[in-house]
């Protein structure tokens, strides 16, 4: 009798113009547990794995996909301007169905649009979806590369789409501090991870545990949506 399919969670952590991807697998004993069709490695680590990814809307109508104003420019007293995370936006992101995500990134906020980096226009949700679809294709191929395309029938996994909880490189700081496990060193891990660890904690309600894995792909590659 074959033993169950077990759930693996794929994050994605939108960045300026790159995704990077994180894998976390469920561990035992401080060791990944072996999954069907996955490598049962003692040496699985966190890396900064950037996936460049390229649009073309329409032949003189060029932009980085990812390239999305996330965060938005705010003027304090002392004059200087400092980017903020849109957290609304970002914890709705993985957590809801991607249409739903995607609306949302369609909405206003008073006057203000969510709209591609170096332009005021809203998201076009047709070209958004085909991009979201797009990155789950890509994230299936990579999977089949580094593992066999075995892993994609004996394996289960969900595709998170996360941003950094953090508005602030301090506030990241403290956050990362305040994990009370094996994984504090995440201040000195990249955002992707991070990033996960804080959708799994607040929308999975899965605490990090001590045996819980990371892994991700030592590739850097473009693909076009």
């Amino acid at each position: 009798m074959s033993s169950p399919k077990q759930t693996v969670l794929v994050g994605i952590a939108l960045r300026s113009n790159t995704a990077s991807v994180s894998f976390l697998l469920p561990g035992k004993n401080g060791q990944p547990t072996p999954l069907s069709g996955w490598p049962d490695s003692d040496d699985v680590k966190s890396l900064v794995v950037p996936i460049r990814i390229k649009s073309y809307l329409t032949s003189s109508d060029e932009l980085t996909a990812l390239n999305i104003d996330w965060g938005y420019s705010v003027k304090p007293e002392n004059g200087g301007y400092q980017e903020h995370i849109l957290r609304r936006v970002g914890g709705i992101l993985g957590s809801q169905l991607d249409v739903e995500i995607l609306q949302e990134l369609c909405r206003r906020e008073g006057t203000r649009k969510y709209g591609t980096s170096g332009s005021n226009q809203n998201f076009n949700l047709t070209f958004m979806s085909s991009f979201v679809d797009a990155i789950k294709v890509h994230i299936e191929k990579r999977i089949g590369l580094a593992f066999g395309n075995e892993i994609l029938k004996n394996a289960q996994y969900d595709v998170c789409i996360t941003v950094p909880p953090w508005w602030t490189i301090s506030q990241r700081e403290a956050y990362c501090k305040s994990l009370r496990n094996v994984y504090s060193e995440l201040r000195t891990i990249c955002e992707p991870t991070a990033s996960l660890v804080y959708y799994l904690n607040r929308n999975r309600r899965h605490a990090l545990q001590p045996q819980d894995v990371f892994v991700n792909f030592n590739v850097e590659e473009e693909i076009t949506v």
